[in-house]
């Protein structure tokens, strides 16, 4: 296993640049606020360690407000996946086996395996933003 390679930004500026040096990302959008969420991001976490082709980023609302608003992020917690090749795909989704397919389907398109599809995501829990 590798080393956790979660990134976090505080400035809008840092995290556009890191987007844009990287070909797969995947934005966690979560909440302090937000028990649900805290299981999610250690599943997260250990995904970061075990994808190198993929960068993951996790941003909190409170610190990224205005992030949050201009992707219109509404519920928590909310996982785009970016692939600046292609489209941009959003899933809200509280099961963590849900988030580990999704990812690992992003990553095999990343190491150039296989093509990506849309995984719905079976999980309908979620924490709306106020």
């Amino acid at each position: 296993m590798g080393k956790d390679t979660v990134h976090k930004f505080n400035d809008e500026e840092s995290l556009s640049d890191f987007i844009n040096g990287s070909s797969f990302v995947v934005v966690n959008f979560t909440s302090r606020e937000s028990i649900q969420t805290n299981q999610i991001n250690s599943t997260f976490t250990e995904l970061s360690k075990k994808h190198p082709y993929v960068r993951f980023i996790q941003l909190d609302k409170d610190e990224m407000s205005k992030t949050f608003r201009e992707w219109e992020v509404s519920k928590i917690p909310t996982f785009m996946f970016i692939n600046t090749t292609d489209e941009t795909r959003n899933h809200t989704c509280m099961n963590s086996d849900d988030l580990i397919k999704e990812v690992e389907a992003f990553s095999e398109e990343a190491s150039g395996k296989d093509k990506w599809s849309i995984m719905k995501s079976a999980g309908n829990q979620y924490t709306q933003l106020t």
